[in-house]
C-alpha cells in the first residue's frame, strides 16, 4: 500500500495486487481510512490481461455502493459499462467500433437515468 497526505490534510492510499494493479484507492482522514471515498477494482483471475472487470464506488451516506461492470470485445476494447446500485441498474453505456478502431457511442443499447 502506498499513502500520501494531501495539502488539505486528507490521506489518499492505494493498494496494489501482485501484478501492481490498483485494487483499492481510498480517501480518508487517516492513512488507512476510507471515510470519504473507497474505490475497489477487480480484474480477471485466470486471464488477467489488465482490463478492469468491475469497480465498486463507496461514498458516505449511501446504503449500498455503486457497482460498475465492464465488458470488452475480442480485441480488448471497452464494449459496455453497466452501473448498478443495490442490484438496480442505474445506467448502461454500449460502444461499437468502426473498421479503423474509432469508438462509437451506441445510443440504441444505452440507458441513462431520467
Amino acid at each position: 500500500m502506498t499513502s500520501r497526505q494531501l495539502g488539505n490534510g486528507r490521506w489518499e492510499s492505494t493498494t496494489f495486487n501482485s501484478r501492481l494493479q490498483p485494487t483499492q484507492i481510498a480517501l480518508g482522514t487517516t492513512q488507512s481510512a476510507t471515510n470519504f471515498l473507497d474505490l475497489d477494482f477487480t480484474y480477471g483471475t485466470t486471464g488477467n490481461n489488465g482490463n478492469v472487470l468491475s469497480q465498486a464506488i463507496t461514498v458516505p451516506g449511501l446504503a449500498h455502493p455503486f457497482i460498475q461492470n465492464y465488458s470488452y470485445d475480442s480485441l480488448n476494447r471497452l464494449s459496455s459499462a453497466v452501473e448498478t446500485n443495490n442490484s438496480t441498474q442505474t445506467w448502461k453505456q454500449t460502444f461499437t467500433y468502426d473498421r479503423y478502431g474509432n469508438r462509437r457511442f451506441d445510443e440504441v443499447n444505452t440507458t441513462v437515468p431520467a
